[in-house]
């Protein structure tokens, strides 16, 4: 009796395939079936096991995410547990279980894709890395609030900053001119370069201080607020205007522009991302 029960776990436990691969196993699962790695790459939440035949297997959280190169089957849920039957002393008479490996359920294939970091994924449908998203909406993010300090308190690296100044000036200065010669008539490409400058130092300049004296973000609207002051200030001062309703119209008309011409930029980026 025992000798069978024996054969029929190991006969059930070789169908079911408990050396097979399947998505969601955890690392102690993974390295029992198909040994140690050759090498080991990733964070502390990440990791890549790369094996001598090529094979890579991507965990995330200790749990098994992506398959590359491996030329075994790849299951999408573990396999059922070997059956064990209990011998008792009222068991019926044995029952002759043929020897012969029983064919497992055919399941159609699943069609992998490849996804924004070159990995091979195993799904219905393809999805955008959230890192690349978060990317995007960063610097977008960045061009418009025109922080100094990150979310961590870090000062920002001067490329990124440079950078996110630069294009922000740049698009200041171009809306800032159009709307200035359409109303007024009559501006300088040198007048424009100033007061966008002023525009964004004020930007720049609040947004450092605050955090710098109380270590948290001022929202953007306040700041922004607060520049569109200054520049209203700086062209209702200027000896052709000197009207209070047009230097307010040129104000609304440029912040409101280069509001739509940064959230077009997002579309477009999120757009390439996808």
């Amino acid at each position: 009796m025992f000798i069978l029960a024996a054969l029929l776990a190991s006969s059930m436990g070789w169908v079911c395939g408990a050396e097979a691969i399947w998505l969601g196993m955890n690392r102690a699962t993974l390295v029992q079936a198909l040994g140690e790695p050759e090498s080991q790459v990733g964070t502390k939440t990440r990791s890549i096991l790369i094996y001598p035949d090529g094979a890579r297997f991507e965990l995330d959280s200790d749990r098994l995410i992506a398959v590359q190169g491996y030329h075994g089957r790849v299951e999408l849920e573990p396999p059922l547990p070997p059956l064990v039957l209990h011998p008792t002393a009222a068991q019926p008479p044995a029952v002759v279980v043929s020897k012969e490996p029983v064919a497992p359920e055919k399941r159609p294939p699943v069609q992998p894709f490849s996804r924004q970091d070159g990995l091979t994924t195993y799904g219905e449908k393809a999805g955008v890395s959230p890192k690349l998203l978060a990317a995007v909406a960063g610097h977008v993010r960045g061009l418009y609030t025109l922080r100094v300090y990150g979310d961590g308190g870090k000062v920002e690296s001067g490329g990124k900053l440079t950078l996110v100044i630069g294009v922000r000036l740049l698009l200041t200065l171009l809306v800032l001119h159009f709307f200035s010669r359409r109303f007024e008539r009559e501006s300088s490409w040198l007048e424009s370069a100033w007061l966008a400058a002023a525009d964004t130092t004020v930007r720049v300049g609040l947004a450092a201080a605050v955090y710098a004296i109380w270590a948290k973000h001022l929202p953007f609207y306040v700041s922004e607020l607060v520049a569109a002051g200054v520049l209203f200030a700086l062209l209702n001062s200027r000896p052709r205007i000197r009207d209070w309703w047009l230097a307010l119209r040129i104000v609304a008309a440029t912040k409101l522009a280069v509001f739509g011409f940064t959230f077009v930029l997002f579309v477009a980026m999120l757009d390439f991302a996808l």
